[in-house]
């Protein structure tokens, strides 16, 4: 939970998988739910922060209207930045395709 909200979905790629580290949450706290939440919370944040900046530039460019459409645009490219774009662009680091 320490881990910025920006860099979350990056570290989910690299998640220890074995069953046997995470049979037990020492009685503390739900860690899968904490990372599912996490993970949901993320997306939300950068769909909102998407559809934020759509409609400003929606609405600067077409007022009203354009802010409807921007901010419908701006939400789904901002959930689609987060579960696609930024794994790819890892994705590419990881095999040597992206500098």
């Amino acid at each position: 939970m320490a881990v910025p909200s920006e860099k979350r979905l990056a570290l989910v790629d690299n998640l220890n998988t074995d069953e046997g580290n995470w049979a037990s949450d020492d009685g503390e706290e739900d860690y899968s739910g904490a990372i599912q939440k996490s993970f949901w919370d993320s997306l939300l944040e950068n769909v909102l922060e998407g559809a934020e900046r759509g409609a400003f530039i929606g609405g600067c460019t077409l007022g009203v209207p354009g802010a409807i459409a921007g901010g419908l645009v701006g939400a789904v490219a901002g959930g689609l930045h987060t579960i696609v774009i930024k794994p790819l662009a890892k994705l590419g680091r990881w095999l040597g395709i992206v500098a």
